[in-house]
Formats: structure tokens, C-alpha cells, sequence
């Protein structure tokens, strides 16, 4: 699970959106709240129960993602999250099998810890190709997994390795995930190291994506200069293991150097993306579930209420995100930074405002955090276009 929201995976995916659609929806279906780990720094894990989405809900998420494509002219990009969302396969292929067998269904990325590749394997109906199909693992490091990351109390380390191994063999697009505090930032060129060798035998097929969990770590007094040279040394460690494998002509293995851009981007939760849980809610995204008091304002509408109701629902929230974000884009002209994450859910988290949790970074110290990251990325990406305009191309 990623307390920053969910993964695009704009490195990894073929996209499949036929030329008639105008893109496509975000849907997330948390499918199981039941998880066979027990991480013992999960957000979740006192709310871990046998809760899983029914069979009876296929349908009315079915005529919801048909409304999707009536409304908006957009096909659905899916994605599974628990819990461990392999946990409950049954309902994962009956309505994968639906979207797919009515063209709805853009790709599905499915998010697990990992435990077992037989279970990833088994998760998907056989009628849908592994282009459609992306695979997200969770893993911390060596460090942590060991430490934190139990199963009955016993290592997952060995587990989520072979899963990892076993399902690029099989040809599957692999995003690794390590969802770490800042101050854990020096495991990030361990991580690569451990997989480097890997990212190169499938290198079109595999991604490291280090997503920062500074919720956990920082208070909101805390000073950039204290991190400034601690963050100068493991960032200048992963460009340099970076522009050495852009020197061999691969890709980037870290999601840092792949998914940057000229301009960051507000989180587009409840815009044209959604979440619906076990018990049908439809909510912004998966963390209004584990958000203290979020349901009561970002939580809106059950999916088994009438199609016209959710429609409009749908319209009114989506239009009320929009404006926000419009209004605020100011808060961010002229910023530096060439990769950000600003979710909305944290916002409102930290403020607990409603109606200003758009915009601005929540915690303005993660603001100096991206321009700094920025630098590293710029360096990189200077390198990359002097090889491209040398007639060296770099995919």
C-alpha cells in the first residue's frame, strides 16, 4: 500500500486507449481489507479483517464503469488494493473479465505484497494479455522487510524476492515499491544495487519506485538545512549509479528519472479517479478509509445507490476539485521542482480543511525536499539529451 496515493505507470505500461476515447478513469477497488502480513508499521493493520468486496457488486460497478464511458468517453484504467487484494481472486476475475469483454478496460495494475507468484498468476483471467497487465510489489529493502515486513512472524524477504524473479521471467511489467521515511533515504542506492543486475535482464519490464512517507518521520518545525547534506549524499549516489546505466544505453530503474516533468501536478483524486471499497463507498481515494474523519467529507455516494444519483454525485465533486485546483495553481507558479507529489487526502489530513486542502504542499519543508531532488534530476536529464542530440537515443 502507498500512503502517497496510487502509481502511474507511465515507464511500464502500453497504453491501450483507443483513438475515439478522450483517456481514461481511475478506478481503484479495494477489494479486501484481510492482509497475510502483519508489517508492523502498516497505517492499516488495526483495521485488517475478513471484509471482502461481494460478487453481488460486480454489476453495479460494471453500469458505473459503462456510465464512465457514456459520460466522459473514457475507458478505465483498474487497480486492485487491499489488504492483500490476491486474497480475493474470485471477485478480481469476474469483474476484469466484464470490463475487458465490453472494451472498457484501458490496463489493471494490481498492487501486493508479494507473497506468492502462484497467487498473482491466478488473480487474472486467462483471456487478458500481460500488456494489459501491470504487477506493483511492495519492498522496503533489505533492512526494513527484515525487520518489519513478517509474515506469522517470519521473514517475507526470500518470498518477495522469488515473486519479484518469477513473474518478470513470466513476462509481466514489474513496478517494485518502497514506500520509505526520508530519513530512510540511504537504503534507496542499496535497493538499486540489489537490483541492478535484474533491471538489466528486464529492463523494459521492471521499475523501482521509492515514494517518500514523510507523515511518519517529520514534524511540521522541522528544518531543511538539518537534512540538506543527507539528502546531498544519497541523491548524488543514485544519479551516479543512474548516469552509469544511462552511459550503457539502459533506462532509468528509479521511478525519480522517469516520470519527472516540467511542471508538478496536483493529485487528481475525485476528479477522474476514484476508489471504491469493500462496502461500496465511493470515496477520492483508498486513504479516505484509513484518514481519520475523512469519510464524513470525502467520502459521497455507495455504489449501490441509483446510477443517476452517483452520476451526479460524481459530476458535483469532480467539478468542486477542479475549481480548487484552479484556484490554487498560483500557489506553485515559478517552483523549481521537476518531480512533486501533492496529495490532497494528506492535506486534508494535516489541515483538516475541506475546502482548502488543495494546492500548496501541506508541509512546506516537502517543497525544499522535490527542488532538491530536482537538481540530481536535472543533472540527469541534461546528460540524456547531450547522448540524444549525439545521435545516442535513450528510450
Amino acid at each position: 500500500m502507498n500512503l502517497l496515493g496510487l502509481v502511474i505507470f507511465q515507464n511500464l505500461m502500453k497504453t491501450k486507449v483507443a483513438d475515439q476515447t478522450e483517456g481514461t478513469f481511475g478506478l481503484t477497488l479495494q477489494i479486501t481489507k484481510q492482509c497475510n502480513f502483519n508489517c508492523s508499521y502498516c497505517y492499516e493493520l488495526d483495521q485488517h479483517q475478513e471484509q471482502h468486496s461481494e460478487l453481488s457488486q460486480v454489476q453495479n460497478i460494471l453500469n458505473f464503469c459503462r456510465m464512465i464511458k457514456e459520460t466522459r468517453n473514457q475507458i478505465i484504467d483498474l487497480t486492485f488494493i487491499g489488504g492483500e487484494p490476491t486474497l480475493n481472486p474470485k471477485f478480481a476475475k469476474e469483474i476484469l473479465s466484464a470490463l475487458y469483454n465490453e472494451s472498457l478496460l484501458n490496463q489493471c495494475t494490481l498492487i501486493t505484497n508479494g507473497w506468492s507468484s502462484k497467487s498473482i498468476i491466478d488473480f487474472f483471467p486467462e483471456e487478458i494479455s500481460k500488456e494489459y497487465i501491470n504487477v506493483q510489489i511492495s519492498y522496503d529493502g533489505y533492512e526494513i522487510n527484515e525487520k518489519y515486513r513478517r509474515m506469522h512472524g517470519k521473514s517475507t524477504t526470500s518470498k518477495v524476492l522469488n515473486t519479484t524473479k518469477e513473474i518478470l521471467k513470466l513476462g509481466y511489467n514489474v513496478h517494485l515499491k518502497s514506500t520509505l521515511p526520508i530519513d530512510a533515504l540511504h537504503l534507496v542506492p542499496d535497493i538499486l544495487y540489489e537490483f541492478d543486475e535484474l533491471s538489466q535482464k528486464y529492463n523494459s519490464n521492471f521499475l523501482y519506485n521509492p515514494t517518500e512517507d514523510f507523515t511518519t518521520t517529520f514534524s511540521l518545525d522541522r528544518e531543511f538545512k538539518d537534512y540538506k547534506e543527507y539528502f546531498d549524499k544519497y541523491f548524488s549516489e543514485v544519479l551516479r549509479i543512474e548516469t552509469t546505466r544511462l552511459q550503457a544505453g539502459l533506462n532509468p530503474l528509479t521511478r525519480w528519472f522517469t516520470d519527472y516533468r516540467l511542471e508538478t501536478e496536483q493529485c487528481r483524486a475525485g476528479i477522474d479517479m476514484v476508489t471504491i471499497n469493500e462496502t461500496g463507498d465511493i470515496m477520492y481515494c483508498q486513504h479516505v478509509d484509513w484518514t481519520q474523519g475523512a469519510k464524513k467529507d470525502l467520502s459521497y455516494i455507495n455504489i449501490n445507490e441509483p446510477l443517476e444519483a452517483i452520476r451526479n454525485r460524481l459530476a458535483e465533486v469532480s467539478q468542486f476539485n477542479s475549481n480548487k485546483i484552479q484556484e490554487q495553481q498560483q500557489d506553485c507558479a515559478g517552483c523549481s521542482a521537476l518531480y512533486c507529489i501533492k496529495c490532497p487526502i494528506i492535506n486534508y489530513s494535516i489541515t483538516k480543511d475541506y475546502n482548502t486542502m488543495h494546492g500548496k504542499h501541506a508541509i512546506p519543508f516537502m517543497c525544499e525536499y522535490y527542488q532538491n531532488l530536482s537538481r540530481f534530476i536535472y543533472v540527469y536529464d541534461k546528460i540524456k539529451r547531450t547522448r540524444s542530440s549525439d545521435g545516442i537515443s535513450i528510450s
